[in-house]
C-alpha cells in the first residue's frame, strides 16, 4: 500500500450489481468471491493487482485460505472472471483487477493523481552520478573541471507488510493441528521471514506436517508446538512424500498362548485397520 494511505475504499454500482452481466456470468458464490477479490486486492502492495508482493505471485492455495473458501471455488471464479475480462493474469501470475480505477472513490483517483505528479516532479531533480565531473566558474572567467564526490545513500531494508503478515499468519494458524501459545509463534513466523523463507515454504511444509498427524493419529501433547515447529523445521528442503509401510496383521488361532504385549499390540494393530478402513469408506462416499 502506498506510504500515507491509512484506508482504502472500493466502491459498486448498484446497477450494474443487481441488473449488469454479472448476474448472468457469475454465479451467487462466484460473485461473492469475486468481491472479496477487488476488496483484497485493494489491501495489496498495488492496488489492483494480487500478489504476494511487486513481483512475487500469491499462491491459490494460500489466496483461498485468507478468503475462507476452498481453492476449487477461488480458480472456477478466476477463469470465469479472466473469461468475461474482469479479471487478467499475467505470466509470473499476478492477478491483475481490469479497470482498477473504476472501483476507486473520488478521493482515491486524487491521490494517485497527486502521487504520480509528485513522482514525475522528483525524476525531473536527477541527483548526479558519483564522481561525475563538474565545471566550476573561476574569477578569470575559465572554467575548469572538478571531481564532486557524492555521499552514498544507503538504502533501507524493505518493511514487511503489517497487513500480509497478519494474513499469512492466519493462513498458517488455521492449518496447524495444534493450537497454542500464538504470540510466540508470530514472533517466529516473522524471524523465518525476515531470513527470506517465503509463506508458501511455510505453509506446504505445515501442511504436510498436519496431514501426517491426522494420518497417524498423533496425540495433541505429542504434536509440536506451532513455535517449536516453526523453529525446528528446514523450509529450504523440498517435502519428500514418505510412504507409508503396511504392517501385516499377526493371525492367531490360539489366543491363549499370548503374552499380555501381544494381545495389546494385536488390539492396536486391529483398531488401527478398523480407522484405516472407515477414513477410506469417507473418502470414497465423497
Amino acid at each position: 500500500m502506498p506510504r500515507g494511505w491509512k484506508r482504502s475504499w472500493v466502491k459498486f454500482w448498484v446497477s450494474e450489481c443487481i441488473d449488469g452481466s454479472i448476474r448472468e456470468d457469475l454465479e451467487a458464490d462466484e460473485r461473492g468471491v469475486w468481491y472479496d477479490l477487488i476488496i483484497y486486492s485493494a489491501k495489496c502492495r498495488i492496488p489492483g493487482i494480487i500478489s504476494s508482493n511487486e513481483t512475487q505471485a500469491i499462491s491459490r492455495i494460500r489466496l483461498a485460505g485468507i478468503l475462507n473458501i476452498s481453492e476449487k471455488l477461488l480458480n472456477q471464479t478466476i477463469s470465469k472472471c479472466v473469461i468475461s475480462k474482469r479479471i487478467s493474469v499475467d505470466k509470473k501470475g499476478l492477478i491483475h483487477i481490469i479497470n482498477w480505477e473504476k472501483y476507486q472513490s473520488e478521493s482515491d483517483r486524487v491521490r494517485v493523481y497527486q502521487i504520480k505528479n509528485t513522482k514525475n516532479s522528483d525524476e525531473n531533480e536527477k541527483p548526479l552520478d558519483d564522481n561525475q565531473l563538474t565545471t566550476k566558474p573561476q574569477p578569470d572567467g575559465s572554467n575548469f573541471a572538478t571531481q564532486v564526490k557524492l555521499s552514498k545513500v544507503k538504502l533501507s531494508k524493505v518493511k514487511l507488510s503489517k497487513v500480509n503478515i497478519s494474513n499469512d499468519f492466519d493462513t498458517f494458524w488455521n492449518i496447524y493441528p495444534r493450537k497454542e501459545d500464538r504470540k510466540r509463534a508470530v514472533k517466529t513466523y516473522c524471524s523465518l521471514l525476515k531470513q527470506e523463507i517465503t509463506p508458501e515454504q511455510i505453509l506446504n511444509h505445515t501442511q504436510k506436517y498436519a496431514e501426517q498427524c491426522k494420518i497417524d493419529y498423533t496425540e495433541r501433547r505429542f504434536i509440536k508446538l506451532p513455535s517449536t515447529f516453526l523453529n525446528a523445521t528446514d523450509f529450504t528442503t523440498e517435502i519428500k512424500e514418505k510412504k507409508k509401510e503396511f504392517v501385516k496383521p499377526v493371525i492367531v488361532e490360539d489366543f491363549s498362548s499370548l503374552t499380555d504385549e501381544e494381545d495389546e499390540k494385536n488390539r492396536q494393530d486391529f483398531q488401527r485397520m478398523m480407522r484405516e478402513l472407515s477414513d477410506k469408506l469417507k473418502l470414497d462416499s465423497q
